[in-house]
């Protein structure tokens, strides 16, 4: 379903542009080649004002977590912080891409109509495999498709191993998930993940936990980021929150704290 989360974009040159999103476009915008080779003018165009006509109030807020919790994008130090339950980033889930392939329980369109849509994970994709920066599936491993395994263990392969073809092209890659996800099948394989190359940019995935709440608020001092006393007393209310929260789940403070 996604909702709003708080995104906080500081610019090469240390200015500051703060707005409320929508989770479901975050991983358009931050999951995406242009992140990487041209941060600050992309970023630019996510938080240009004119996209945000129609709903004036997203524009602004406070370097704090709100909705979802809070994303930091670092264009200065070339860092991606966020806190949110949403999604993840530098990444792809296969589930997701299937369900951007048109037909894939009838017919299946072909790719070349995918690629025409500039809006589609596919063409993401595209564009990290072009640059090689497709690092691998992320996808159990065969002990544990067995029906004895007691836990998923995981490992990295690449598409080749993916698509069980040697020199795979996207459009492999695109006739397999499709092939995998058709009706109602399911494999394992179909919990993977597309692992990208995000270099030099580094991606910090935080859970909500009383520690890294913590952990996240120091990281945004120490980086530069001047916090005002109503960003502090928000930062306060989620980490009184989520102690409280703990407190009532039994969490001990080790591991909450």
């Amino acid at each position: 379903m996604g909702g709003q989360v708080q995104l906080v974009v500081r610019f090469s040159d240390g200015s500051i542009e703060r707005r409320s999103v929508w989770t479901n476009s975050t991983s358009y915008w931050l999951t995406n080649l242009r992140l990487v080779t041209e941060p600050d003018e992309w970023m630019r165009k996510y938080v240009d004002p004119a996209r945000f006509e129609k709903v004036p109030e997203r524009i602004g807020g406070l370097t704090a977590p709100d909705g979802y919790g809070l994303i930091v994008v670092d264009c200065k130090l070339k860092k991606l912080t966020e806190m949110q339950s949403y999604t993840s980033y530098g990444q792809d889930y296969v589930v997701g891409l299937s369900f951007e392939m048109p037909g894939r329980r009838e017919k299946l369109a072909p790719l070349s109509v995918v690629l025409g849509d500039a809006d589609n994970g596919w063409v993401r994709l595209a564009a990290f495999l072009e640059a090689k920066r497709l690092v691998g599936f992320h996808q159990p491993n065969r002990k544990s498709m067995e029906p004895s395994a007691e836990k998923v263990e995981w490992e990295t392969v690449s598409i080749d191993a993916y698509v069980g073809k040697e020199g795979a092209t996207l459009d492999d890659l695109y006739q397999e998930v499709g092939r995998l996800f058709a009706g109602n099948s399911r494999e394992a394989r179909t919990m993977a993940n597309v692992l990208y190359d995000m270099k030099p940019w580094v991606i910090n995935d935080l859970p909500e936990t009383v520690k890294d709440l913590r952990q996240f608020q120091s990281m945004l001092q120490a980086d530069g980021f001047d916090l005002t006393a109503e960003d502090l007393a928000v930062w306060k209310e989620w980490i009184d929150e989520r102690t409280r929260n703990d407190e009532e789940d039994g969490v001990s403070a080790e591991d909450g704290a």
